[in-house]
């Protein structure tokens, strides 16, 4: 079986080309004019890179040709997001995260 034919990477593929289609309906629409849209639009790229991330580990460990491919496509474009410091991916997906997150705390702090 080739690893994108597998129902959870399907799945999980599925719901990355839809949450990317719903930023770009979110973008096109002036969403991110308001703070709701702009929360939405964190949300949904921190779940993108959550899927991404999913994705990377499954095909790491996979010895389909496809997969190797897709790990392959990750570590060439991984140099354009990397920071100083950082020697793999999921270091990168990690801080990326991170970023996120500290993102939203800044726009909608916890209630103390």
């Amino acid at each position: 079986m080739r690893f994108f034919d597998n129902d959870i990477v399907r799945a999980q593929s599925a719901e990355l080309v839809e949450t990317n289609e719903d930023l770009q309906d979110l973008v096109m629409s002036g969403g991110l004019n308001s703070p709701s849209g702009t929360h939405q639009f964190i949300s949904k790229v921190h779940r993108m890179i959550e899927l991404q991330e999913q994705l990377y580990f499954r095909a790491s460990y996979s010895d389909e040709k496809d997969a190797k491919e897709f790990v392959d496509a990750f570590d060439q474009s991984f140099p354009h997001v990397a920071v100083q410091g950082e020697t793999d991916v999921t270091q990168s997906f990690r801080r990326m995260k991170e970023e996120l997150i500290r993102m939203m705390e800044m726009e909608y702090p916890p209630s103390t």
